[in-house]
């Protein structure tokens, strides 16, 4: 992990703790093994955010070698993301 990264992670670490109630700052869940866990909310958001990057990079891989690109995937340049204008 980059410098930059580490730094921007622990300035939004800091931001979300004066934001964020007690009671989120450590989440409890389940694996799908079953197994009990809790994970600081901000990591596990950073998680899930970069954990869906992932999926969407792997479908859009398989799809261009198909020859069927999706285009860009950037979220501000997708139908989605221009409702908002």
């Amino acid at each position: 992990m980059r410098t930059a990264d580490i730094r921007a992670l622990n300035e939004y670490h800091h931001w979300a703790n004066g934001r964020i109630p007690a009671a989120l700052t450590q989440v409890g869940y389940t694996c799908t093994s079953g197994e009990p866990r809790s994970q600081i909310f901000w990591q596990l958001l950073v998680h899930i955010v970069n954990h869906g990057t992932q999926h969407h990079t792997e479908a859009a891989l398989l799809l261009t070698g198909y020859g069927a690109s999706p285009g860009n995937i950037d979220l501000h340049l997708s139908p989605l993301g221009q409702t908002n204008r």
